[in-house]
């Protein structure tokens, strides 16, 4: 353990402090400087140039001037300040006495800031007094089993723990792989998307730039892309355009990467229109390619129709959509939600304008508007249309009837409900 000075604090503390304010490095009192641009220099600043400059000395020893407007952070500490300080310092241990006390007020009161000699300081209350547990908690030591005071990194390691990837905590060893991919996968896809940013401004440009552009979005295939890709579909739309250059990029994506593109674009793409765009066809055509993809649409369309919408304008727009989808992709296993999203019953109110009327004495008296609210049936054209379609019986929008014929033709029969092979 450490050695005990014979008078004042103890000789290895005294020892650490002198390394800290030591000429060359002041580790304790550098500042970390982050650089416009990136980068970061870690020293002490010396002195000014002309006020537009520092002149910062390094923690190893080298003194370099920057300029102001390079820093995006301001220096705290000089020279002179780390002088005060230390001769603060000195004074204070040389008048304290080793114990456990002493050691507490330096540690609490003077140099709480400074974590190298925090620690030193109560190191020794630890040596000192070994049933403080604030100082063992303070240097990061915690009980294990054996009730015995163990590095908290030494105990989390011995439950199986890791350090998390950002380094700020402890994780499985499964959770930070995932995490370290997932911090992969950011990063590639934040590149393939400056890569694609600069060849759509490269397609308007002639020559090899534009070559390269064009041959680039030609043989596109990275799923990586289709987060971005489907932003620019929905944007070309939104513009007047048809999206149909970037939803033969999602065609092109291998295996099932695109599916939750397609459902995006089949349930909300041209939402408002009478009419869907031609993407919305060409999405759920791809839909239908696979098993996989064609059962991931249904259950995504039949979560629409069983979803607790408000029954605003764009939530009726919505289940419209579904039903519309539901019938192009077809399934016995949407029926009870079609037949329960037949109609909407909406609330609809009405503002009666004021009368007016002669009063007594000749004048016009005007009485206030009045709202009247009342409910109502949304019939849902084109869920019927899905549902007649994929059942082959109509009952309207009776949805007792629909019901009944359920029970005759499923409930009963026990009939299976999977998709037609």
């Amino acid at each position: 353990m450490h050695r005990r000075s014979q008078t004042g604090i103890n000789a290895v503390v005294f020892a650490s402090w002198m390394t800290l304010f030591s000429g060359t490095a002041s580790l304790c009192n550098a500042d970390v400087f982050e650089l416009v641009g990136g980068g970061k220099l870690t020293g002490t600043i010396v002195g000014e140039s002309e006020g537009n400059s520092y002149r910062i000395k390094t923690t190893e020893g080298i003194e370099v001037t920057i300029a102001k407007n390079k820093l995006t952070s301001k220096p705290r500490t000089k020279d002179s300040d780390i002088d005060k300080i230390y001769q603060a310092y000195t004074k204070l241990v040389e008048s304290s006495k080793d114990t456990a006390d002493a050691n507490r007020e330096i540690a609490s009161e003077f140099v709480k800031g400074q974590k190298l000699l925090y620690e030193a300081h109560m190191e020794r209350v630890t040596e000192l007094d070994p049933a403080d547990k604030k100082a063992w908690d303070a240097l990061g030591y915690r009980k294990d089993k054996l009730d015995q005071w163990v590095r908290g990194e030494t105990l989390q390691m011995s439950r199986g723990l890791v350090k998390e990837f950002t380094g700020r905590g402890w994780t499985t060893p499964h959770a930070r792989a995932i995490a370290e991919i997932q911090a992969k996968r950011t990063a590639a896809e934040s590149a393939l998307r400056k890569e694609i940013s600069m060849h759509l401004r490269n397609l308007n440009q002639t020559g090899p730039r534009s070559f390269d552009a064009k041959q680039f979005f030609q043989t596109l295939d990275n799923p990586l892309a289709i987060k971005e890709i489907l932003k620019l579909l929905k944007a070309d739309i939104e513009n007047g355009g048809n999206g149909l250059d970037y939803i033969e990029i999602l065609e092109r994506m291998p295996g099932n990467s695109a599916t939750d593109a397609f459902i995006d674009i089949a349930s909300n793409v041209g939402l408002g229109s009478n009419v869907p765009p031609p993407v919305v066809s060409r999405a759920l055509d791809a839909l239908q390619r696979t098993e996989w993809s064609s059962d991931s649409a249904v259950n995504a369309f039949v979560g629409e129709l069983n979803s607790q919408l408000s029954k605003k304008e764009k939530d009726l727009k919505r289940i419209d959509r579904a039903g519309s989808n539901l019938q192009t992709v077809g399934d016995k296993r949407a029926i009870v939600a079609l037949i329960n999203s037949l109609f909407s019953v909406v609330t609809k109110t009405t503002t009666i304008p004021g009368t007016q009327a002669m009063t007594r004495d000749g004048g016009v008296s005007t009485s206030s508007p009045r709202t009247i609210s009342n409910t109502v049936n949304y019939n849902h054209a084109s869920v019927l249309q899905a549902l007649t379609m994929i059942t082959g019986a109509s009952y309207g929008y009776d949805t007792q009837e629909w019901r009944y014929w359920y029970a005759r033709e499923f409930a009963v029969t026990n009939m299976d409900l999977r998709r037609d092979e």
